[in-house]
């Protein structure tokens, strides 16, 4: 009975998220996102979120070690190098999602695709207020 109270608070709590955005959706933009803050706090934030991330933890317990093979030699090193491999690699891919989605949303500061998206996420607020409410 519980989760049925919890799915149908959700449902509700997503339609009026919904119906607020849609009421809205057509007002002008307010102007740029707000910054926020200097690059390094930015670093130091996303540091000490990925080092206290449970599932990149998880991933550099359980995963790494698989492909370390003590015939091949010093197992500390093969893990070493194998995170750092992995690190350039998250880098490489963290920088190309940043420049790409600053990019665009330098380009969606536009009133016009902000309207649209505003639109789009509230129907889909909507839309998942309902599923939830009498999906499956």
């Amino acid at each position: 009975m519980l989760f049925t109270v919890i799915r149908w608070v959700g449902a509700a709590y997503l339609i009026i998220l919904g119906v607020r955005a849609l009421r809205g959706a057509g007002a002008a933009p307010t102007g740029k996102p707000e910054q926020g803050g200097s690059s390094g706090r930015a670093f130091l934030r996303g540091l000490v979120t990925n080092l206290l991330n449970p599932k990149m933890i998880l991933f550099s317990v359980a995963f790494l070690p698989q492909f370390v093979d003590p015939a091949q030699g010093n197992a500390t090193a093969q893990l070493v190098l194998l995170g750092a491999v992995f690190v350039a690699v998250q880098l490489a891919v963290d920088i190309a999602l940043g420049v790409g989605a600053g990019r665009l949303g330098s380009r969606m500061t536009d009133g016009r695709w902000s309207r649209r998206i505003n639109r789009i996420c509230a129907a889909a607020f909507v839309a998942l207020g309902v599923r939830l409410a009498f999906g499956s």
